[in-house]
């Protein structure tokens, strides 16, 4: 699997779309991602997880304890002021977009693999016409197409996992 495009809208750390182009400069492979804490490195492999699988899972090691919770897309605690302090099982949905009343979240991933050409895409939206709580209230749809032709959203899962299974880490 070769990764040639990202592209996120009000995801964790980024507000609005976003677009990340790996596609391969001069032959070069590979990419390397550098910054300050808490400028949105791991939010590039987060988004690259939940359009894959559907899910981000938060790890924490804290006194000798270890602590694993898959992370909300939403969870309105985060946004209140209360909240605001660092959580590390945050809602997805970054907390600008919350406040200012936009709830749409997707992450979009092209890509490559064996010779095939790969575009797949998860949605997150309000179900109703409210401000949502918790994920719940919300609709979430992956839809993938391979060489151009739409994949059943019931099989997308499938086709999916057989190109790259997710593991976890217990």
């Amino acid at each position: 699997m070769r990764i040639l495009n990202l592209k996120i809208h009000n995801f964790v750390s980024y507000r609005g779309t976003h677009e990340f182009d790996f596609g391969a400069v001069d032959g070069k492979n590979g990419y390397f991602i550098s910054g300050e804490n808490g400028r949105g490195k791991t939010a590039i492999t987060d988004a690259i997880n939940w359009c894959l699988y559907g899910e981000v899972t938060a790890y924490l090691l804290s006194d000798e304890r270890y602590f694993q919770e898959k992370r909300p897309i939403i969870n309105s605690a985060d946004y209140s002021d209360e909240g605001s302090a660092l959580n590390f099982n945050a809602s997805l949905l970054t907390n600008y977009a919350y406040w200012a009343s936009d709830y749409e979240m997707w992450v979009q991933l092209t890509f490559h693999h064996e010779g095939r050409h790969y575009v797949l895409r998860r949605d997150s939206n309000p179900k109703l016409d409210i401000t949502p709580q918790d994920d719940s209230h919300l609709d979430v749809k992956p839809s993938l197409s391979i060489d151009g032709k739409v994949v059943d959203q019931e099989k997308v899962g499938s086709e999916i996992s057989s190109i790259m299974p997710l593991y976890t880490f217990s």
